[in-house]
Formats: C-alpha cells, structure tokens, sequence
C-alpha cells in the first residue's frame, strides 16, 4: 500500500492538496525525473452524467444543476489530443462513451496475466461496435477514489448517483509506458 498523503485523506483542507501529493507520489514510484517529464493530475472534470430523477436534470456532487458542460468538451479535447494517459470516470460516463462508438484501451494490451488475474475481480467489461467484449477498465470499488469513501458526506443518496468508478487508458494517450504501475499505484493508496 501506498500511502498518499499524512494522516488521512478525509481530513485534507483541500482536496487540491491530494491531487498535488498524488502526482508527486506517481512521480516517485514510477521513477519518472520531474526535471524531464511531469505527471500531472487534473481534478477540474466536472463528468456529471449523473441525472436527478425527480427534475430530470444533471447534477454535481452538491446535487446543483449542471449548467457548465464545457469540462466534457475539454475531456473530449484532450482524450484526441492524447493528453489523457489514465482518467477515474464514473461507470455512467463509460456507458455514454462506448455508445459513442468511443472505446478505451483493452487491459490485456496493458496489463501482465498476473496482474490480470490479480484484478479479475475487479475488471469493467464493455463491447465494441462488433460486440466483442474487452477488459475495458478496472473498478475503484474500496479505494480512495470511490464515492463510499469520498462523498459520505454528501449522504447515499449521492453516493449512489455518482455510482461506481472505474479507471481507464485511453486508446489515444501518447504515454503508454507507466500504465500497469499507474494501475498498481492508484489501486492502493491508503486513507
């Protein structure tokens, strides 16, 4: 395990802190030299395909409508553009993305057959356009990065909506070469 941060991550003042010491913590175990690459976390995708039964609108974490959807067209950007090499996504926006037509990385391309079954129970699994099924992302269920452990606060109701995360690789990312370590990295940072 890893751990990301002093104390816990519940008590951060901020939750830009722990993206800061999360990318400083990528840095370290994936070896990679600050002064020749940067890893950078970005937080400030609002993904808010979380739809409010009872108005029928989108809604963020404080159960606001969405008005703003100027994050998905920088997600979009940046996914063509190859900057993304890994995103957490919640398992709605990953439902919205293949029905686009839009798939991501097959984690038999990327991770060894230990890790595989190391994560089997754990895989999301989606179809292609030809309906064949790949291992298309790994489920963040009992990690920082699910809504149980992040949006407590916010109440269940909350929780439930943002539903489960998965992280995915994007087939256009430019960097593929830190993708199992990443997976390893963010599966086991602790509180």
């Amino acid at each position: 395990k890893y751990d990301a941060v002093e104390g816990s991550v519940k008590e951060l003042s901020t939750v830009s802190y722990f993206f800061c010491k999360l990318a400083g913590l990528l840095e370290e175990y994936l070896g990679i030299n600050p002064k020749k690459e940067k890893v950078m976390v970005d937080s400030n995708y609002n993904i808010a395909y979380v739809f409010d039964d009872e108005t029928n609108k989108a809604v963020d974490m404080d159960g606001a409508e969405v008005t703003d959807f100027s994050t998905y067209e920088k997600y979009f950007l940046n996914i063509d553009n190859g900057m993304i090499d890994a995103a957490i996504i919640p398992e709605s926006f990953m439902e919205y993305y293949t029905s686009l037509e839009l798939y991501y990385e097959d984690l038999e391309h990327i991770l060894s057959e230990d890790k595989m079954n190391a994560y089997e129970n754990r895989i999301c699994y989606c179809a292609d356009a030809s309906g064949n099924t790949y291992a298309a992302g790994i489920y963040m269920d009992g990690t920082v990065f699910d809504p149980a452990f992040f949006a407590a606060d916010k109440g269940e109701k909350m929780v439930q909506a943002l539903g489960r995360q998965i992280l995915v690789f994007p087939k256009t990312a430019k960097n593929k070469t830190y993708r199992e370590k990443t997976a390893d990295v963010l599966l086991n940072i602790e509180e």
